[in-house]
């Protein structure tokens, strides 16, 4: 979306309008949609996910695009970029104060899920994969499958067809779609790796939110 001449896009880097990879003040914020000129300023706020719908109330002319990727692919993906799987585990258990946006939100029965497993011996790959799940609940724990201003999309299907479904987001958004955007959107990524070994249990976790997120997408292109 940083390509499209009708969107102004702040990454998670993006130090104006993050701190620690999380968005700043609520009324920073305001003030940098107020100055831009585009149409669409959009944010990619994974961090704060948590709080979607809480932005949502506060910024009335908001709108949400939640993207959801398999979770074997995360697994694999956060393995070869990340180190600290279980710790990330450990200090929402251990150290709640450093936990900050990594506890907001977590029910007690997702920590006691969290207790169960870090008690019986979690290794890397399945400390990824319940952190996918971890993250991926928040969509209907904050009931965003009945929110009319939030769009949900399966990555796979994004990138397999790119002008369709970047197309479903545009109209979503309401600005017209500038083509170049799908250029260098390839599906490569799409099942690269052998699947990772992941506790049964917390495989079977995954497995049963990833259908009902595709359950409740609003894609047009074909599952893959």
């Amino acid at each position: 979306m940083n390509r499209s001449f009708h969107t102004e896009c702040f990454l998670e880097e993006d130090e104006e309008a993050f701190s620690n990879y999380v968005l700043k003040e609520k009324e920073f914020i305001a003030k940098l949609i107020a100055r831009s000129n585009a149409k669409v300023v959009a944010f990619k706020a994974i961090s704060d996910s948590q709080n979607l719908i809480s932005l949502l109330d506060y910024f009335p002319t908001a709108k949400g695009i939640w993207i959801f990727r398999h979770f074997n692919d995360v697994v694999n993906s956060s393995l070869r970029n990340f180190t600290e799987h279980k710790r990330y585990l450990y200090i929402m258990l251990f150290e709640p104060e450093k936990a900050g946006w990594r506890l907001q939100n977590v029910t007690q029965e997702n920590l006691d899920l969290i207790k169960k497993f870090y008690k019986e011996g979690i290794d890397d790959a399945s400390s990824r994969a319940l952190i996918w799940y971890l993250r991926n609940v928040l969509f209907f724990q904050q009931k965003l499958d009945f929110n009319q201003k939030v769009i949900l999309t399966k990555y796979e299907n994004l990138v397999a067809d790119p002008e369709i479904g970047f197309e479903s987001i545009f109209q979503f958004l309401k600005i017209n779609m500038d083509k170049k955007i799908t250029n260098t959107v390839y599906a490569t990524s799409v099942r690269k790796n052998t699947p990772p070994e992941i506790i049964p249990e917390i495989k079977a976790l995954c497995e049963n939110l990833h259908q009902q997120l595709i359950s409740h997408t609003n894609d047009v292109t074909p599952h893959i």
